[in-house]
């Protein structure tokens, strides 16, 4: 049989977890500023609508956290729908930099999951608190959200420029595929 010092230990352990996990992500939320659109004044993203009133009727669980896992998923295929549509309609060099920036990214986003996964995850997450497994879902899927409305972002500056280039030099095909 455990020693009571051992068990009030453990709990104690895992309180505080739990409550850096609370701290931690209410900090987030409330003072995370969102990438931002195309447009100041543009309408949230479709996904993130769908999620709003998904996620709504649930406080932090095990529920919440599968939501925010498919979601992760959701902004997973848009990020891919961004990056093939840009991909395919910029010039050979121009490419290059977009996938080895992509490929920077996927490593970095790779490496903050394992970062994540220490910050909330107890003892690989099998004995993690609900709460605590939530808020590492919402941090897992905020990486992909906010890469997909970043290239997207960086999308539309670029084809901002290139109707701008084009505008004033007609004969320019500099910006375009080949």
């Amino acid at each position: 049989m455990p020693r009571f010092s051992s068990v009030i230990s453990v709990f104690f352990r895992r309180l505080v977890a739990t409550t850096i996990a609370v701290t931690v992500f209410i900090v987030a939320v409330y003072t995370e500023g969102s990438v931002p659109t195309t447009d100041a004044e543009a309408a949230p993203h479709p996904l993130d609508v769908a999620l709003d009133r998904e996620i709504a009727p649930f406080s932090p669980s095990s529920r919440t956290a599968s939501i925010y896992w498919a979601f992760e998923e959701k902004w997973d295929e848009e990020l891919n729908r961004v990056y093939k549509t840009w991909i395919a309609e910029l010039d050979a060099s121009r490419r290059i930099k977009l996938q080895a920036a992509q490929r920077a990214w996927i490593a970095f986003r790779d490496a903050e999951k394992k970062l994540i996964s220490v910050a909330y995850l107890m003892d690989g997450g099998d004995s993690t608190p609900t709460m605590a497994l939530s808020f590492a879902a919402y941090r897992e899927m905020m990486l992909t959200r906010e890469r997909s409305l970043a290239l997207a972002l960086l999308r539309q500056r670029w084809l901002e420029t290139r109707a701008d280039k084009t505008a004033t030099d007609p004969d320019s095909s500099s910006l375009t595929a080949p």
